[in-house]
């Protein structure tokens, strides 16, 4: 379910980090949890993409 941050959600996001050399990255899923993660991800609810998609392209 996409309710579940199963640590196989962020091997594509953690192999893109490490090939483009750009840290971080954000995780969407179903579920309403938030967190930031250690290796610099940030996880939101589907409902907060617009935060994410604000935040990025204001830098």
């Amino acid at each position: 379910s996409g309710r579940t941050l199963r640590p196989e959600l962020f091997q594509g996001l953690e192999r893109w980090s490490q090939l483009s050399g750009m840290p971080g990255g954000v995780l969407v899923h179903a579920g309403s949890q938030r967190q930031e993660r250690s290796n610099g991800i940030s996880v939101l609810p589907w409902n907060a993409t617009g935060e994410a998609l604000d935040t990025r392209t204001a830098n």
